[in-house]
C-alpha cells in the first residue's frame, strides 16, 4: 500500500512542534533551566541583602524567582513556538518540500522521491501518533516522518496508517513508545 503527497512548510513545523512536544532532551533542559533561574535570581537576593542590609529588593527579586519557577514551562514554550517557523525555513533544504511515495511493506517503511529512497524496518519504529492534521513517525526516537491529511495526491490516510500499525505490532522485537 501507498501514499503519495508534498510537505507543505506548515507540516514541516507541525512535525518540528511534534518533535519538541515529545522530546526528552527538551523535557531535560526546561527541567534544569526551571531550577536555575529561581537559584540564582535567590542568590542575587541574598547578595543585595548582606550588602545593602535592605529588604526591598531583595524580595521583588524573591518574588522573580518564585514566579520564575511556575512560569517557566510556559515562556519555554512561547519562546520555541515564537522561533519554530524561522527555525524550520532555515532548516529546510530542497527536498524537503518534494514530492514523496511512502510505500508499506512487510519488511518496513519506504519513502521515495525524486533523488533519494530509504526504507526503514519495522523493529526501528517506535511510535505512530495522529492528531486531527497529521500523522508523525517516530524512528529510532526521533520524529522523522510526517504524513498530512488533508494533501495526499493518491491513496488513503486512513487506510495507509492501519496498515502501519498493523505491521509495526507484527513486527518481532518492536519497542513501543
Amino acid at each position: 500500500m501507498e501514499i503519495e503527497f508534498s510537505l507543505k512548510e506548515a507540516d514541516l513545523v507541525a512535525l518540528a512542534r511534534h518533535q519538541i512536544r515529545h522530546s526528552p532532551v527538551v523535557e531535560e533542559r526546561i527541567r534544569k533551566r526551571r531550577w536555575f533561574y529561581p537559584i540564582a535570581f535567590g542568590m542575587l537576593a541574598l547578595g543585595i541583602y548582606l550588602i545593602s542590609q535592605q529588604w526591598l529588593f531583595p524580595t521583588l527579586l524573591i518574588a522573580v524567582s518564585i514566579l520564575s519557577y511556575i512560569f517557566f514551562p510556559q515562556y519555554f514554550e512561547w519562546m520555541v513556538e515564537r522561533r519554530l517557523e524561522r527555525i524550520v525555513e532555515r532548516g529546510k533544504t530542497s527536498s524537503s518540500l518534494a514530492r514523496r511515495k511512502l510505500r508499506v511493506t512487510a519488511e518496513g517503511l519506504e519513502q521515495i522521491m525524486e533523488n533519494a529512497e530509504s526504507k526503514v524496518t519495522w523493529p526501528l519504529i517506535n511510535a505512530i501518533d495522529t492528531t486531527s492534521t497529521h500523522t508523525f513517525v517516530s524512528i529510532e526516537g526521533t520524529y522523522s516522518v510526517v504524513i498530512p491529511k488533508d494533501n495526499l495526491e493518491s491513496g488513503s490516510h486512513d487506510e495507509f496508517v492501519a496498515r502501519m500499525r498493523e505491521y509495526q505490532q507484527m513486527a518481532p522485537g518492536v519497542q513501543k513508545a
